[in-house]
């Protein structure tokens, strides 16, 4: 047997993988899947990576890989390209589960969903080193349910380099939106820091038409409303991260997350009560909010690790809303809102490795928060009492766990825990106190995974948890919208409790599929209502008696030679959705089907030009007593990498067929009522990313600046 048969024959067992020989006459360098390199004589190996690997009960995927060649700039991006992963406007969530919570680098901030989106859309792409989804959180992650945790880069091998990135974007739908971003990193030995900056200036455009039939004194009238709006929003975000690694391998982590925003919005309404009157409105709301929030963790080689973070948020909205009837009347709203949130958490938890492969987790939490809500609402100079309130909710929560992890052979592994945790709520409203909720829950968590042998593993999750309604939702607060509609709270509701199981099949640990079932008792579901005491429609937030889904998703990824890459998403959903709105009991079940295709066309042997050509369509859905029609979106991006691969060019076309609007329609008994919603979906833009790393810090001499500055 010669030399090349045996190099041939050996990769072929060892590997398993398609093997190719070519003749060379000197010893050359190979990439295998463009990140390893392998030096043979005579043969070179070519081999697909996974997608993705399952680590302790969690889907891990690589990121650098998965992305590499997508039109992909900030690190909220990279979840769509996740299989599993659904994504309705900045709501993530993983298919199948009731409630995805988003960490970052293993812990949940005390941010909100939305401030967390907003983070993750002014971060780095390239930062994302990769995604853990975990469909039943273990809860030392300071969570339960299910989480996408996302884990950034951390290279503590460089000394003295700074990594950089800078991003542009201008993006043309009704009116033009640019944005911008920059990151920097800076690495020396054990201290490492990170900075990002972006600022977006959108304005954008949104429309509904919507007809009513409501009944009133067993009279049926008939509402036709247009609504056209225009929103001009400043938004700035701040990140930093200083880190530093002891010789014991102990981590320092100190985050600091900003976010300031200034929203300018307008609308314009004509809402025609057919043979009675025609109201024209104008809405004028000028929204601005802050949001400071600092973390601190550490975490040590031996398996401590705590921490804690502050959160403080306020947010102010002005509001002017001028209603002009046909019958030459008037009448003019003034409100004035505001809310200011501070809330602390922390944590402690301690993981110890015992005899026979045991892994022990326990841990304590707590948090506290305080949220004042306020709002003063005139009519024609006459006070709203309706509409006024002074109100101050206070939250406590603490709780603790124990859990364990067990891999029983090669094939079997193990992960459970059980929380115990208190949580209760009041509110001081005009020195009336009351108590929101008051309870001792119990929280079981189990993650069983089978490898039956390299290419088949299935993973049987359980899961149940919590979740809270807003501060605002929980207040006695009323939004005027326009002449027909406003927005009421609700202070009866309650945190919904949610019971998640899914089973997972894994094959060739690239394509997932997916059974899953889901109890959400008290869901909490926002609907309108038409009233039956006034020509009023009212958007409330309520506990429905539960929301029930059952279903299956299937990921299946492909390729077509060396020139298409792709991915086939299909998921089915039963919902079963029963409660009450006011006077209208409901118990509805409803199908729904979703398909999405991704794609990626490669233009050129180099992979420097390619295409990314993305389409997905959904079913009609129900949301309570709502029914909503088929969506469907086509997507195609155009990308050039140049300069080394340093420097990215992405042109963008969003629903490209204007299919994403939105229809909804309500049809109960004597609630009557379609809508159409238009938003800036259609769009076209424009990126330009360049990224920068290796510059060498050059040692000068210190300056002595100990006597300068103010000494703050």
């Amino acid at each position: 047997m010669n030399k090349k048969s045996f190099l041939t024959i050996m990769s072929t067992l060892l590997l398993q993988i398609s093997v190719s020989a070519q003749e060379v006459t000197n010893k050359s360098v190979f990439k295998l899947n463009d990140s390893t390199t392998l030096k043979l004589p005579d043969v070179f190996v070519k081999a697909q990576r996974p997608i993705l690997k399952v680590v302790g009960g969690r889907l891990q995927y690589n990121i650098p890989n998965l992305i590499k060649y997508k039109p992909i700039d900030n690190a909220y991006d990279v979840l769509k390209e996740l299989p599993g992963i659904s994504m309705v406007g900045d709501l993530v969530s993983i298919i199948g589960t009731t409630k995805t919570n988003i960490l970052i680098n293993n812990r949940l901030s005390s941010m909100t969903l939305d401030q967390v989106v907003s983070m993750l859309k002014s971060t780095s792409a390239s930062k994302v080193k990769k995604i853990e989804v975990m469909y039943s959180t273990p809860p030392q992650y300071g969570v339960r349910g299910a989480a996408i945790n996302i884990i950034m880069e951390d290279d503590k091998t460089l000394k003295d380099v700074v990594k950089g990135e800078v991003s542009l974007t201008g993006s043309q739908a009704y009116y033009f939106t640019p944005s911008g971003r920059i990151n920097l990193g800076y690495t020396s030995g054990g201290f490492s820091s990170d900075f990002s900056y972006s600022l977006e200036h959108e304005s954008a455009r949104r429309k509904e038409n919507m007809q009513a039939f409501p009944t009133l004194n067993n009279q049926i009238y008939q509402v036709d409303q247009a609504n056209l709006g225009k929103t001009m929003d400043n938004t700035h975000n701040v990140r930093g991260v200083l880190e530093y690694e002891t010789a014991s391998k102990s981590h320092y982590t100190l985050t600091y997350t900003g976010s300031f925003d200034h929203a300018n919005s307008r609308r314009s309404s004509n809402t025609s009560f057919v043979n009675v009157d025609t109201v024209a409105t104008n809405n004028h709301i000028i929204n601005p909010t802050t949001m400071h929030s600092f973390r601190f963790d550490y975490v040590t080689a031996k398996g401590l690790s705590l921490g804690g973070d502050y959160v403080l948020y306020n947010d102010k909205s002005d509001q002017e809303l001028l209603n002009t009837s046909s019958l030459q009347t008037s009448e003019t709203t003034i409100s004035n809102s505001s809310q200011h949130v501070e809330k602390g958490t922390v944590y402690a938890n301690m993981n110890s490795q015992l005899k026979h492969g045991w892994e022990l987790n326990y841990g304590i939490s707590g948090s506290i928060s305080k949220t004042d809500n306020k709002s003063f609402t005139s009519v024609n100079n006459t006070t709203d009492k309706t509409a006024t309130f002074i109100q101050t909710q206070k939250e406590q929560n603490a709780g603790g766990f124990m859990g364990f992890t067990r891999q029983f052979g090669p094939k079997v592994s193990l992960q459970a825990s059980l929380s115990l945790q208190y949580y209760k709520a009041t509110v001081d409203s005009l020195q009336q106190n009351r108590t929101l909720w008051d309870r001792l829950d119990l929280f079981p968590n189990m993650n069983l995974s089978y490898n039956a042998n390299e290419n088949n593993t299935f993973q049987l999750s359980f899961s149940s948890d919590k979740v809270y309604p807003s501060y605002w939702q929980t207040s006695p607060s009323r939004q005027y919208i326009n002449a027909y509609s406003y927005a009421q709270g609700n202070q009866n509701l309650l945190p919904e409790r949610t019971y998640s199981s899914s089973l997972n099949y894994i094959f060739l640990k690239k394509y997932v599929l997916t059974a899953f079932f889901n109890h959400e008792s008290g869901s909490i579901q926002q609907m309108p209502y038409q009233n039956k005491t006034a020509l009023t429609m009212i958007y409330t937030t309520i506990n429905m008696d539960y929301r029930n889904m059952s279903g299956l998703s299937a990921d299946i990824p492909f390729k077509v030679g060396s020139l298409l890459e792709s991915k086939l998403t299909g998921t089915g959903i039963l919902f079963h959705d029963k409660g009450t709105l006011y006077d209208i009991d409901f118990n509805r079940k409803k199908l729904f089907g979703y398909a999405a295709l991704n794609n990626t066309v490669f233009l050129t042997k180099k992979k420097d030009w390619f295409l990314s050509v993305d389409a997905f369509c959904q079913s009609a859905a129900i949301q309570g007593i709502y029914n909503t029609d088929p969506t469907a979106d086509l997507t195609t991006a155009l990308i050039w990498k140049f300069a080394g691969d340093k420097a990215r060019l992405t042109l963008k076309a969003q629903d490209i067929l204007n299919s994403r609007a939105q229809k909804t329609h309500i049809n109960m008994g004597e609630q009557q009522n379609n809508m159409t919603l238009f938003y800036d979906a259609r769009l076209i833009s424009l990126t330009f990313k360049y990224s920068f790393s290796g510059y060498k810090k050059k040692e000068v001499e210190k300056v002595d600046t100990s006597r300068f500055g103010n000494g703050i």
